[in-house]
């Protein structure tokens, strides 16, 4: 069983480390609201010590920073545990984003990410993250006629969602998000179904089809969403 030490409300005076960086959306426009939770672990989250370092939350203009000082055996390579970065995006607007869970099917996303280790004392991390603006598309899954119980017309979005993937230049500048599996799928034999995308972004379908009990080959079709869509229509056949 693990026990959990909350050290957020210390205030680091001198020898701090810092994460920082900043969330923006469409546009690069800032993000504000984005909760950030700092702490280390030794051992495992069930069987181990936690202890909270530091709490943020992103401000008006989309930037954040946590402040912290760790505690001798927290620094350098060879240190015990592992440090977590929990993001909380609950409070914006489903509506107008994309979120970590957007409460449709199994949702795929996460912004959360580990850091293994910090090699000295004073230093300084940056990580920007990118939250989509959400819009939505109709694509029309047409002719599904199962013959087995488990057959399946399924279409998932994918789209620049998240952390920044480090520069790399063959990477895209993001990592991908994807609307999740059982989101969007076929019910009837002609289905017009309304699909969220990244508004002004390049996007992915990808479709899914298992026909007579057996999976086929998936299909991905790119497409580009401009700023302030109309109506988009995509069609696939069974």
């Amino acid at each position: 069983m693990s026990c959990t030490k909350d050290d957020s409300g210390k205030i680091c005076k001198s020898d701090c480390n810092t994460i920082k960086g900043k969330f923006t959306t469409m546009n690069g426009e800032p993000v504000p609201g984005v909760k950030l939770e700092l702490k280390h672990t030794k051992g495992t989250a069930w069987y181990g010590d936690v202890r909270v370092i530091a709490k943020t939350t992103s401000k008006a203009d989309g930037t954040y920073e946590l402040k912290f000082h760790l505690k001798d055996h927290e620094v350098g390579q060879d240190a015990e545990g592992y440090f977590s970065v929990l993001i909380d995006d609950s409070d914006l607007d489903i509506d107008y984003y994309i979120k970590q869970d957007n409460e449709l099917g199994t949702s795929a996303n996460t912004m959360d990410f580990t850091i293994d280790h910090f090699e000295d004392r004073e230093e300084v991390v940056e990580y920007n993250f990118y939250i989509p603006k959400k819009a939505w598309i109709t694509v029309h899954l047409n002719n599904y006629y199962p013959q087995d119980e488990f057959d399946y017309f399924n279409v998932s979005s994918l789209y620049p969602f998240g952390r920044e993937t480090g520069g790399n230049p063959d990477e895209p500048v993001y990592h991908t998000g994807k609307s999740g599996y059982e989101a969007f799928m076929a019910t009837e034999p002609n289905n017009a179904l309304k699909v969220y995308v990244a508004e002004k972004e390049n996007n992915k379908l990808f479709i899914t089809r298992k026909k007579n009990g057996e999976k086929l080959p998936h299909e991905t079709l790119e497409l580009f969403v401009p700023e302030n869509p109309e109506d988009i229509e995509v069609n696939f056949e069974y």
